[in-house]
């Protein structure tokens, strides 16, 4: 690879590594929920279903706002 693609690529892989450590809109108690792991909840456990765990929160925040 290019040494100017490659930095570029390392430039934006830590832009994004700092978007999903950043704390999202959910806070539970003092917890700040980073947005990682509420895309994590939301792919895995609401699209997927592939991890009962994260499944079973997520249809619990889709009941909470009704």
């Amino acid at each position: 690879m290019h040494s100017g693609a490659r930095e570029r690529v390392e430039e934006a892989r830590a832009l994004f590594n700092n978007a999903l450590a950043a704390p999202s809109s959910l806070i539970f108690g003092s917890y700040e929920m980073p947005v990682s792991q509420l895309v994590d909840i939301v792919v895995y456990g609401g699209l997927a279903h592939s991890n009962p765990k994260k499944a079973k929160m997520f249809e619990a925040w889709e009941k909470s706002g009704r």
